[in-house]
């Protein structure tokens, strides 16, 4: 399939709603910044977002307001294996990648022992 951009979608169409992998960017108009949180946070899915703006203020506003395991600046989809790549909402099955992502592959378990031989006493 060749790279498609869908122009004038709104957040109630299915390829808004739903992620779609693959060469396809919708493009959803928004009216100000918190339309645009508005419209970001209005999905079950929260894997990636992005902002490109070159307001400091703005973009730690929104950084902090969407709800997205990942928020790229300025750019989309770069990947480091020494960062984590959490999903939110229904997007992805814990975190990847980074020392999160493999803590994430441990488990864990923690014993307690009284070594002093005493009687606990409250039995």
């Amino acid at each position: 399939m060749q790279p498609t951009l869908l122009t004038d979608c709104t957040n109630e169409m299915r390829v808004v709603r739903e992620e779609i992998f693959g060469p396809v960017l919708v493009a959803v108009p928004f009216e100000d910044e918190a339309d645009a949180v508005r419209i970001a946070n209005d999905s079950p899915y929260g894997l990636g977002a992005g902002v490109f703006t070159s307001d400091a203020d703005r973009i730690a506003r929104m950084v902090r307001a969407i709800d997205s395991g990942t928020v790229y600046i300025n750019t989309y989809n770069q990947v480091y294996p020494q960062s984590p790549f959490p999903g939110w909402k229904q997007s992805g099955t814990g975190v990847e990648r980074g020392m999160h992502g493999l803590m994430e592959n441990l488990r864990y378990k923690n014993v307690i022992q009284d070594i002093s031989g005493e009687p606990i006493g409250w039995f």
